[in-house]
C-alpha cells in the first residue's frame, strides 16, 4: 500500500512529536511492502509520542495499541483524544520485556526507531514478542544502523558514540533474525528514506536534534543507515 502519512499532520505537529528521524517516512516505506488486513490489530512498540500510532489509525485504518516506556500513557492518550482517535488508538505504558498483552493479540507489530534499545538478541523475539502475534502475523521494523561494520569506532565518530547504542549492520540483524525459531524473514533492506527522514528530524527544535545535527554533518553519509526488516510468524 502506498500512502504519504506526512499529509495527515501539520509540519509543526510533526516537528513537535518526532523523537528521531521522521518516523512517518520510515513507516510508509515499510508498509509499501506489506498487505495490511482490513482493521488490522497493530502493536506500535516504542511508539514515542504516538505519531506513527496516529498515522496507522488515521491513514491505514488500523486498530492500534501504542506502547512506550519513556512517554507517559496519559500524555499519549491526551494527544490521541485531541486527534479524535481515542476509539482507534490505546496508549499503554510498559517495558518491552514485560508486555502486558494476551497471546495472539496482534496481526502485526510495528517498531520504528526503537528496536535497537530492547531487541538486540534473538531471545527477545522468541520469548517476549512472537507469542503476541497470531500465526502468519507480521513484524515490521525500521531501525538505525551502520552501512559497514568496523572493528573500532572511528575517531571522528567517537565523540558521538555511546556505549550500548546497538547500531549494527543490516547483515548483523539479518543473521540474528534468521536464528529465531518460529520466524520467516521476508525482507531485509536499507531504506531509501534514510536521508530525507534524518533531514526532517534535524529541522526540529528538539535538543537531541541539535546535537544530532553536528553529528550528521560530520558523518556525511559515511557510517549510518536505516534498516528495514519484515518477518512473518510461522504457523505452529
Amino acid at each position: 500500500m502506498t500512502f504519504d502519512s506526512t499529509t495527515l499532520f501539520s509540519r509543526h505537529f510533526q516537528l513537535q512529536t518526532m523523537m528521531g528521524p521522521n518516523c512517518l517516512r520510515i513507516l510508509d516505506e515499510l508498509l509499501t511492502r506489506i498487505d495490511l488486513p482490513a482493521n488490522a490489530r497493530v502493536l506500535d512498540l516504542g511508539c514515542g509520542m504516538g505519531l506513527t500510532s496516529m498515522a496507522l489509525a488515521k491513514g491505514y485504518g488500523c486498530t492500534v495499541t501504542a506502547a512506550d516506556l519513556w512517554i507517559p500513557a496519559e500524555d499519549n492518550a491526551r494527544r490521541f483524544a485531541e486527534a479524535g482517535l481515542s476509539g482507534r488508538v490505546t496508549a499503554v505504558h510498559c517495558e518491552a520485556r514485560a508486555l502486558p498483552f494476551e497471546p495472539e493479540s496482534f496481526d502485526i507489530v510495528v517498531s520504528i526507531d526503537a528496536w535497537h534499545y530492547f531487541a538486540a538478541d534473538s531471545a527477545f523475539l522468541t520469548t517476549h514478542l512472537l507469542p503476541l502475534l497470531r500465526p502468519g502475523g507480521l513484524l515490521a521494523v525500521g531501525v538505525p544502523g551502520l552501512r559497514r561494520a568496523f572493528d573500532a569506532v572511528p575517531d571522528d565518530l567517537r565523540p558521538y558514540w555511546v556505549d550500548g547504542m546497538n547500531f549494527f549492520t543490516l547483515q548483523w540483524w539479518r543473521e540474528m533474525w534468521l536464528q529465531c525459531t518460529g520466524l520467516t524473514l521476508r525482507e531485509a533492506f536499507d531504506m531509501g528514506c534514510h536521508k530525507q527522514a534524518w533531514a526532517e528530524w534535524l529541522e526540529s527544535d528538539n535538543e537531541h536534534a541539535k546535537t544530532d545535527m553536528v553529528m550528521m554533518d560530520m558523518e556525511g553519509g559515511r557510517y549510518f543507515a536505516t534498516h528495514g526488516l519484515i518477518c512473518e510468524k510461522q504457523n505452529w
